[in-house]
């Protein structure tokens, strides 16, 4: 028990707080705290800290055999409260390597409960939990992942237009502008009202009609005496904004080919 509860915490603090295996009291750094010293010292965060590394070290002392370990389900009710988000990251990394951390674990069993939508974002984007679901008036129903993350969302619609043949529709446009927006955000930090033009600009080829029709799409524009946009301009649009981002966060891109 002392053993897991130690792991855990080293997830957490690194060795700032853990375990004194004789006196089973917790230390910082290398001092054991007296009796009630822990309540003076850690942050409301923190206590929820120990209290979750305690709930999954407890679990050597629920079982009576290594065929109980077999058989655990456990039941996580919103371990997040007041924590640092920083630490909300840890928390699902804890829950994503419980097998490892109890070894004798050869199958997860989870039901996590939560009121925080970064948390649940976090969970269900990571696949860290299998079956999402939303309570709301008295009924479940599978929770939208779409609406946490529209940033990837709208990627992969634009990349599908550009290398799988999928048909632009009226969201295009507005994807466009989203992804956008966020990369402007992401790299400039500070914004002002023309970063986006600004953006597209500098990063987009200004060849005949690219940085003309990418801007004139993200600002949602439309003229009358113009032909309409035709398919194969989204789609050259599209792929342009794929590109840039394939040169500079390939990642995203690597995401966007494994999900299609």
């Amino acid at each position: 028990m002392a053993s897991t509860i130690k792991s855990v915490l080293n997830y957490f603090f690194v060795g700032k707080y853990t375990l004194d295996d004789d006196s089973f009291r917790l230390t910082f750094k290398t001092n054991v705290l007296e009796s009630k010293q822990a309540k003076d010292i850690l942050s409301a965060g923190e206590k929820n800290i120990i209290a979750f590394a305690y709930f999954i070290g407890d679990t050597h002392l629920k079982v009576e055999s290594d065929d109980d370990y077999k058989r655990l389900f456990f039941i996580i009710d919103d371990p997040i409260s007041s924590m640092d988000f920083s630490h909300v990251y840890t928390v699902c990394g804890v829950i994503r390597d419980l097998q490892m951390i109890l070894e004798k674990v050869d199958r997860e069993r989870i039901m996590i409960f939560t009121h925080n939508n970064d948390f649940m974002r976090i969970l269900a984007t990571n696949n860290i939990v299998d079956k999402k679901l939303l309570l709301a008036n008295g009924q479940l129903s599978d929770f939208n992942n779409n609406l946490t993350v529209p940033y990837i969302t709208h990627l992969l619609d634009i990349y599908k237009i550009a290398r799988k043949n999928m048909m632009p529709s009226h969201t295009t446009a507005n994807s466009i502008r989203h992804i956008l927006e966020t990369l402007t955000k992401f790299e400039r930090i500070q914004v002002h009202r023309e970063s986006v033009a600004e953006y597209i600009k500098t990063n987009i080829p200004n060849d005949t009609k690219s940085y003309t029709l990418i801007n004139d799409l993200s600002h949602g524009g439309w003229r009358t005496e113009q032909a309409p946009i035709t398919n194969e301009d989204y789609k050259e649009i599209c792929e342009l904004v794929v590109v840039h981002i394939e040169n500079k966060h390939n990642g995203q891109i690597e995401y966007c080919k494994n999900v299609c």
